[in-house]
């Protein structure tokens, strides 16, 4: 049962590595997964001066609409 199901998959997989498409299509998510793990880093590294900023920005807005 197991064999026969690894056949099938084999089967099923096997046109894919020899078609033109198939292979652009691993590229393409091969670049889409390095582009989210860049993005991932940026946020990790960028992602609490953005917010302090950003938390900055309202902050003084906030004050300068501030009625006395």
């Amino acid at each position: 049962m197991k064999n026969l199901r690894y056949r099938t998959l084999k089967a099923r997989i096997a046109p894919l590595l020899t078609h033109e498409a198939g292979a652009t299509a691993m590229e393409y998510a091969f670049v889409i997964a390095l582009v989210g793990l860049a993005a991932l880093g940026a946020f990790m590294t960028f992602g609490d001066s953005v917010d302090n900023m950003y938390g900055m920005v309202t902050s003084r807005v906030t004050d300068s609409l501030a009625v006395d």
